[in-house]
């Protein structure tokens, strides 16, 4: 039973570091696709 948590563990902390660098990735690609300016007039 341990033995089994363990992986779980592994496996949820892989998958928070890859959802954590696909927001990253993704709110990177939007900011560079609205310019500043735009984003900032629309608000």
């Amino acid at each position: 039973m341990p033995k089994v948590s363990l992986i779980a563990d592994i496996e949820l902390l892989l998958f928070n570091k890859i959802s954590m660098r696909l927001i990253l990735w993704f709110t990177a690609t939007l900011e560079g696709f609205v310019p500043k300016e735009s984003v900032l007039v629309t608000r």
